[in-house]
């Protein structure tokens, strides 16, 4: 064998081991540890403000979130890929058919080899944690007209509940103006008839009469201020120099009572009214001669609150 020969047969014997070299490297990768891809979180996002998590009133319960940032990762073992991982030569390089993971040009005097460039798969998710609200949504009240099965009663609610009362209940309805606890309307009271001031003089028979002129003007501008057991009645004073205030309970008429003959100064209080609702009338007067009367209806209450 010359020596031409000789090399021939080594070229051939590396070629053929380099064949067998490659064969059992793409062999172990496939069958022994291999690889995948799947989500890996590289960026937490800030927390946000905490929100309600409905509109409720006074609602504490709330969530507050943020949007995270993961990115396709290459790990080790056999499961199957979450995501995918692209990649391309650089430019000028093409692909290597005997190095998988190389790509390589020839630069006019040998092969040059360089490593793929990778372009991993991002997405964006948004992570949800609960909170409390520190400052809850405060609402305003409406009134309502609940039927609890035997009558309504008035309750005061948020507009929510006022939504949440009408699905579930088609007989509630709104409350008006004019309306007591039980959603009826109040009748008008009907001012009593006052009394005949004590005449003056007397008639031909005997009897006595009063002979001064009837006041023609009505008191002005008459209001009642009201506080608990006690009543401030004022008025301006038009015609006449006395003054009759008559009052009477709204739910029992026949309690009725009288300030009678006082300067017509426009100022009279009355005390002992206990708990009650009352109805007020001011009369002016030329001593005898009681005028018409100008009635105020007022309600019991806790601190000083003006009817008219």
């Amino acid at each position: 064998m010359n020596r031409i020969d000789k090399w021939i047969y080594v070229l051939v014997l590396l070629a053929l081991g380099i064949v067998v070299f490659m064969f059992f490297v793409n062999r172990a990768d496939a069958v022994g540890n291999g690889h995948h891809n799947e989500w890996h979180l590289t960026q937490e996002g800030k927390w946000g403000d905490c929100e309600p998590v409905s509109d409720e009133c006074e609602e504490e319960a709330g969530v507050q979130s943020r949007t995270n940032t993961y990115t396709c990762t290459r790990v080790d073992g056999s499961n199957g890929d979450e995501c995918e991982i692209t990649r391309e030569c650089p430019a000028g390089y093409e692909p290597s058919k005997v190095n998988p993971d190389k790509c390589y040009k020839w630069d006019g005097r040998r092969l040059v080899y360089v490593d793929y460039n990778y372009t991993p798969e991002t997405k964006e998710e948004v992570e949800e944690q609960k909170c409390r609200v520190e400052e809850p949504k405060q609402c305003s009240t409406v009134r309502i007209c609940h039927w609890d099965g035997e009558g309504y009663e008035a309750q005061a609610v948020t507009e929510q509940a006022r939504r949440r009362h009408f699905n579930a209940h088609e007989q509630d309805k709104d409350w008006e103006e004019g309306m007591d606890r039980l959603c009826e309307f109040e009748p008008e009271p009907e001012p009593p008839v006052p009394p005949t001031p004590q005449p003056r003089g007397t008639t031909e028979a005997g009897a006595p009469i009063c002979q001064n002129l009837v006041p023609v003007l009505s008191p002005a501008n008459v209001l009642v201020w009201r506080r608990g057991g006690t009543a401030i009645v004022q008025w301006q004073p038009t015609e006449g120099n006395r003054a009759n205030v008559y009052y009477y309970e709204n739910q029992n008429r026949d309690n009725a009572h009288a300030v009678r003959d006082t300067e017509n100064d426009g100022y009279v209080e009355i005390n002992e009214l206990s708990g009650l609702d009352w109805t007020f009338g001011v009369q002016q007067a030329n001593d005898c001669a009681g005028g018409e009367t100008v009635w105020v209806v007022d309600g019991n209450t806790q601190g000083w609150v003006l009817f008219h």
